[in-house]
């Protein structure tokens, strides 16, 4: 009955005057900021009343009320390429959240969000990004005003750096990534500096019993210096240690260092998105050697019906090839495994790809992407992984390099601020590297409603 009621609610809301004053809905729903509801003449409807609602005389105490639900039908035949039992599934996933955004004036902040994520008809037993039936997302404390030289965040919170590469929200499955710990952001001028010491939330199926994860910690110092009408530049070292892991042909405590850069940006029609990343450390006997390059360029049609949209993106990242002293295995961290199609088969390690895409916008509320992504494992003594970082077959069983090619094709229309539909469609062709170990093509079908208020 909420479901019903909430759809009816997004698909019959009116963008106008909501949509003319609200800011967009984030990803990041602690990234919005609903302060323009406190000049005359204040909220007029429902839906901007729960963004600003004033719980003193003075304006100082101020609740933003919102959440989501996501209703996902989802479906794979071969999901890993034929090697894993339960390989051909489709299954309902479903995923709400509300949350409630307190200020206490301009320098204190208490956020808090609670999920619930089910999946139905699934062939196997649930992951744990699949299921949890009732937790707590985020919980934080933020001192400092959002727009100030300084903000300390404590507690649960979840956020993501860049572009996604090393650190992502992990929207595509249906729990995303949390964490337990401390943020600092400090801002200068076109500079802004974030610290963070954090341990990632362990997800546990059932009401209220996440745990922090007593095994992994990850530190980090993540710099980003606005060039203006040139772009920007990022810069950052991200830190991680995990005990007792498995990963490639190594196994045992982990120490990863991981120093990177991007470079982004748009000029004129042209746009342009560049990370390099270099990996050290030690992890049980081998010493850790790593590395990942990874651009996305395009070029807009502005003036073209449809105003298409023509990119490249091409990535290669190690795997390994230096024996039992040093493992050379890409570890992409917590990344957003949609990276390559929305069917997130392929995890970003042992890697490389060339992914030729064009994006068409009919008008301003629906988006068509085509893809056509070739992929090749870098090393020939290494394996093919899938998510989240396991090896789909035995390396030695071939040494073809050509993992095979796949053909994505999305749709995503917007109905207006509240409500959207996305579908999307992949087929892998499985190339001689993964027939020639017993694998096979795989395909993969969603479809998704996203309500958010």
């Amino acid at each position: 009955m909420l479901t019903t009621a909430l759809v009816t609610l997004a698909l019959s809301a009116e963008p106008e005057p909501v949509g003319a004053v609200l800011p967009p809905i984030s990803m990041l729903r602690w990234n919005e900021d609903y302060s323009v509801l406190g000049e005359p003449p204040g909220p007029q409807g429902f839906l901007e009343q729960v963004k600003w609602i004033e719980l003193d005389d003075d304006s100082e105490v101020v609740l933003t009320v919102g959440g989501s639900i996501r209703q996902q039908f989802e479906g794979y035949r071969n999901r890993a390429f034929g090697f894993e039992d339960g390989d051909d599934d489709f299954y309902h996933l479903h995923r709400a959240t509300i949350h409630g955004d307190l200020r206490l004036g301009d320098s204190v902040r208490l956020f808090g969000e609670v999920g619930n994520s089910l999946i139905a008809g699934r062939a196997v037993a649930p992951s744990p990004v699949d299921e949890n039936e009732l937790y707590l997302h985020q919980g934080f404390v933020e001192l400092g005003n959002r727009y100030g030289p300084m903000q300390l965040r404590l507690g649960r919170q979840e956020f993501s750096l860049g572009s996604g590469r090393l650190f992502s929200l992990r929207d595509g499955p249906n729990v995303r990534f949390a964490y337990d710990g401390a943020r600092l952001t400090l801002r200068s001028g076109g500079l802004e500096s974030q610290a963070f010491l954090m341990l990632p939330v362990d997800i546990r199926p059932g009401v209220f019993d996440d745990r922090i994860a007593d095994d992994s910690v990850v530190w980090g110092l993540y710099n980003t210096i606005d060039l203006g009408d040139a772009g920007g530049i990022d810069a950052y070292y991200i830190g991680v240690s995990r005990e007792g892991r498995a990963f490639g042909n190594a196994a045992g405590n982990e120490t990863r260092h991981s120093i990177g850069s991007r470079w982004f940006g748009s000029y004129g029609s042209f746009d342009t998105n560049a990370e390099a990343v270099l990996q050290m450390g030690s992890f049980g006997d081998a010493d850790i050697f790593a590395w990942t390059i990874a651009t996305d360029t395009g070029y807009t049609f502005e003036q073209v019906a449809w105003s298409p949209r023509l990119s490249v993106r091409a990535n290669i990242s190690s795997g390994d090839r230096y024996g039992a002293s040093t493992t050379g295995t890409f570890d992409p961290l917590f990344p957003n495994n949609a990276y390559f199609s929305e069917a997130a088969i392929i995890s970003p390690s042992n890697l490389m790809d060339v992914n030729p895409t064009v994006s068409l916008h009919p008008d301003g509320s629906t988006e068509i992407v085509a893809m056509w992504d070739f992929v090749w494992r870098t090393s020939d003594r290494d394996a093919v992984y899938g998510p989240p970082g396991v090896p789909l077959f035995d390396p030695t069983l071939t040494d073809e390099r050509f993992v095979g090619h796949s053909v994505s094709l999305s749709l995503r229309r917007e109905f207006n601020r509240y409500a959207a539909l996305t579908t999307a469609y992949t087929h892998f062709f499985a190339g001689d590297a993964v027939t020639r170990a017993g694998g096979d093509d795989v395909d993969y079908f969603a479809m998704w409603l996203e309500l958010k208020l």
